[in-house]
C-alpha cells in the first residue's frame, strides 16, 4: 500500500478536499477509451453505450454523472482533452512544469497532471490548488500564473463555432450537449500547431513510451 499521497492529492487534501476514490482507466493509460480486464468498461453518462473517451474516462464519467464536483486526471496525448469533449466538460492539459511532480518518472514522459470541472470557473479554482513548484522536479516552473483561465469568456466568430477566448489564444468548444453542459466541452484548437510532423513525432514517442512501460512492468 502507498505510504503517502502524491503531490496533487496532498495539495487537494490540505486545501480541504475530500478524496472519494480512484477512477477507471485503460491499461498503461494509452488508449482513447476506458476499459481494462480488472474493472471492465466505463460508459459515457450521457449515453452509456458510448465511450467517455480516454485515457482519463473514469474521472470524466464520474464528474459528468454528478458523482463528484471536480476531478483530476493526466494527459499526454489527449487523455484529459478527449474525455472532456466526449462528456461535455472543461478539461485542461497544463504546460509541463506548471504542476510539479514528485517522484519524477524514470522513463520518457509527455504526460502532465491536470484538472476536470463542469465550468471554467471551477476549473480555475481546482487549477490554483494543483499548480505549483516541487523541489526535485527539474521541469517544475519557478512561477505559475493561473488566474487567466477564470477570465475566459465565450465568443463566436461564425466559422468553426463557439470558442473561448483565453490569454490571446482560442479554445474550441465541442458539440452542443444541451443547455447545461454543451458550452463546457472544450479542447485546444490552433491551426499553427497541427502540422503532420508534430503528430508523427508524437506517435513515435508515444509508441516508445508504451513499449518502455510494458517492458518495465513485465520485468517486475
Amino acid at each position: 500500500p502507498a505510504e503517502h499521497h502524491g503531490t496533487v492529492p496532498q495539495r487537494l487534501t490540505e486545501a480541504g478536499a475530500v478524496i472519494v476514490g480512484k477512477s477507471n482507466l485503460p491499461e498503461f493509460a494509452t488508449e482513447g477509451y476506458t476499459e481494462n480486464l480488472v474493472f471492465g468498461t466505463t460508459g459515457n453518462p450521457w449515453r452509456r453505450e458510448y465511450s467517455p473517451g480516454g485515457s482519463s474516462g473514469g474521472s470524466a464519467a464520474a464528474l459528468a454523472s454528478g458523482m463528484v464536483p471536480i476531478a483530476t486526471a493526466t494527459d499526454g496525448g489527449g487523455s484529459i482533452r478527449i474525455p472532456a469533449a466526449f462528456c461535455g466538460l472543461v478539461g485542461l492539459k497544463p504546460t509541463h512544469g506548471v504542476i510539479g511532480r514528485w517522484p519524477t518518472p524514470d522513463w520518457i514522459d509527455m504526460s502532465t497532471e491536470g484538472p476536470f470541472a463542469p465550468s471554467a470557473d471551477d476549473l480555475a479554482l481546482l487549477w490554483r490548488v494543483m499548480a505549483g513548484r516541487v523541489d526535485g522536479d527539474p521541469a517544475s516552473l519557478p512561477q505559475v500564473h493561473v488566474d487567466q483561465l477564470a477570465q475566459a469568456q465565450i465568443v463566436t466568430d461564425g466559422s468553426v463555432g463557439p470558442k473561448v477566448s483565453l490569454s490571446g489564444g482560442e479554445v474550441e468548444i465541442g458539440a452542443d450537449l444541451g443547455p447545461r453542459r454543451g458550452r463546457n466541452a472544450i479542447s485546444h484548437h490552433s491551426a499553427n500547431h497541427t502540422h503532420l510532423g508534430v503528430r508523427h513525432s508524437f506517435s513515435i514517442a508515444h509508441a516508445a513510451q508504451t513499449a518502455r512501460n510494458q517492458v518495465r512492468f513485465a520485468d517486475e
